[in-house]
């Protein structure tokens, strides 16, 4: 992150209440608040053309990955699904004109 020259600069980050936030700041320009909400709001100052870089590391609970993939594993599911119809609906026609087959040689 960068500053204006002869300006005061303040980035506002808002991090959402289900992720938890790491981050490694060396100047202590960078501070963190826990919001109303249970959101948590990163402020960095800056002053004049001052820049820092700002390492952080981001945890996402389990259940929030397995939210975000919801949609592709519901059609991942429904493929295999549909395959497994159609392959049974193809076993049973070829079985069906068997089973139907009923009496001697003579009468077919």
């Amino acid at each position: 992150m960068k500053g204006l020259p002869g300006k005061e600069v303040i980035y506002r980050i808002i991090i959402p209440k289900d992720i938890e936030i790491e981050f490694n700041d060396t100047i202590g320009a960078v501070k963190s608040y826990k919001l109303n909400d249970g959101k948590k709001l990163l402020e960095a100052h800056l002053n004049g053309s001052s820049q820092i870089v700002l390492c952080y590391s981001i945890k996402l609970p389990p259940l929030l990955v397995v939210s975000l993939l919801l949609p592709l594993i519901m059609v991942i599911a429904l493929i295999v699904a549909i395959v497994c119809i159609v392959a049974y609906i193809r076993k049973r026609r070829k079985e069906l004109p068997r089973e139907f087959q009923t009496g001697s040689e003579e009468e077919r």
